[in-house]
């Protein structure tokens, strides 16, 4: 990266936030640190049931249906320790369930006939599972990623702030792409939902926004170039000082994504990724005029890369990379720019904090419509365009809206789209509206999805 070209480099933030006085972002509803919320895991009873072994399918079946029929979806929780504690065991430990009275629920409920053991057969196969689909063993645990990517800087610090050198090209890309890795893992970490790798199980909220609009004001009143030496000097510090804290994710993904600019330039596929994952991680404090400007900027950016000759020769090269250095095509990360845009103003209007739907709504629908033309394959596209049905009918007080729609997927495609609606990160008032509009249409399904049964 040439002298100039640093000096020319424009600031993120500062481009984000520019002219806006900091301490006038619009106020938002305080957010409740999610510290002890589980994760919402919802599935298909007979996708529970499938691999299980075959003399304990039946009760198995039996066991989950009638999971499904006494749980409580709306909560978002699964509550089944809290009717086992209720009436089925003595205590807390999952091995002195009381499988007699559990065995007699079911009989009285589910009208099958099944014997103690036969229950705690059916459980305990089910548990195990679900074992294998949630372990990570065979990926690199984030601390080891850390370790060796804070060597790797150490090692070639002085190579990656010279002026110029033989290969110091490839070496800004593969300690970029690394870098990018690992801010793609904090990112996950601070999104609060049940997709992705390493999503942290606490978060401090306050901490989190305090320490993010501390760094955007800083950027926005110091109005320093940023200079290389510097963000390597602030990313080693957060590699040095990482205790996988909300704190620490956040610090990896904002230095982490200045570093990864620095070196592969903020308009390349790794930059736009990078400033992606700054805002998505950042989301709830940003205002949401920022918010979708810098989204719809960055999708264009992506966009605008699908035919770049040097954005294919990266792609090529990052292919044959590990499988966690892997990048999406820049058609795909222009939707998932989209789809952030899309669903952050159909919450937010679903919820009321955006007072003007008239002038917003059209802008999630664009964005919605973009996804549709330019990557049919998206399979957030469904999730997403029930999430906007939704807001559409609560803002018209129309239900038929949602329930034509579903009527025309059908009950399978309804059951697949509501699992995965409660799985991610919407607001949870509009995925229970949205379950309320498929159990009208479909009330038998309530009883054909179950939370796990490995909590």
């Amino acid at each position: 990266m040439t002298q100039e070209h640093e000096q020319n480099k424009p600031d993120f933030f500062e481009r984000m936030l520019d002219g806006v006085d900091m301490q006038q972002i619009a106020d938002r509803p305080p957010r409740k640190s999610n510290a002890n919320k589980p994760r919402r895991i919802m599935r298909r009873v007979d996708d529970s049931v499938k691999d299980v072994r075959a003399n304990v399918k039946d009760a198995a079946q039996a066991v989950a249906t009638w999971v499904a029929s006494v749980v409580n979806h709306d909560t978002g929780q699964t509550q089944l320790n809290e009717i086992l504690d209720h009436c089925l065991r003595p205590g807390p430990q999952l091995d002195q369930i009381n499988y007699t009275a559990l065995a007699q629920e079911i009989n009285q409920s589910m009208h099958t006939d099944l014997s103690p053991r036969r229950v705690q057969t059916a459980i305990q196969h089910l548990r195990a599972k679900r074992q294998p689909a949630t372990m990570t063993d065979a990926k690199p645990k984030l601390q080891d990623q850390l370790n060796a990517l804070h060597q790797d800087l150490q090692t070639n610090h002085q190579l990656l702030v010279a002026e110029s050198g033989d290969d110091q090209a490839n070496l800004h890309r593969r300690i970029g792409t690394e870098i990018l890795a690992i801010v793609r893992v904090a990112a996950g970490r601070l999104i609060e939902n049940d997709f992705g790798e390493g999503i942290a199980q606490d978060i401090d909220i306050d901490d989190v926004e305090s320490r993010f609009l501390d760094f955007v004001k800083d950027a926005v009143t110091e109005h320093q170039g940023n200079t290389l030496t510097r963000d390597l000097h602030k990313l080693l510090v957060d590699l040095c000082d990482y205790d996988g804290s909300a704190t620490c994710d956040m610090r990896l993904v904002v230095n982490g994504s200045r570093v990864v600019c620095d070196l592969l330039d903020p308009d390349s596929l790794p930059g736009v990724m990078a400033q992606l994952n700054v805002l998505v991680a950042g989301r709830h404090i940003l205002d949401s005029e920022l918010y979708v400007t810098e989204l719809s900027r960055l999708s264009e950016a992506a966009y605008a890369l699908k035919n770049d000759d040097a954005t294919q020769t990266y792609l090529n090269w990052v292919k044959r990379q590990s499988t966690e250095q892997r990048v999406p095509s820049p058609v795909r990360v222009s939707s998932y720019c989209l789809n952030n845009l899309a669903t952050h103003v159909y919450d937010r209007i679903f919820t009321g904090e955006l007072t003007e739907p008239a002038n917003w709504m059209p802008k999630a629908d664009d964005a919605l419509n973009k996804t549709r033309q330019r990557d049919s394959g998206f399979d957030l596209i469904p999730v997403t365009e029930l999430v906007g049905l939704v807001a559409h009918a609560h803002l018209r007080h129309s239900p038929e809206i949602v329930r034509e729609h579903l009527q025309q997927l059908g009950e399978s495609k309804t059951i697949d789209l509501l699992i995965k609606l409660i799985r991610f990160d919407n607001c949870q008032q509009l995925v229970t509206e949205a379950r309320e509009h498929a159990l009208a249409v479909y009330p038998q399904i309530n009883q054909q999805i179950t939370p796990a049964l490995d909590d």
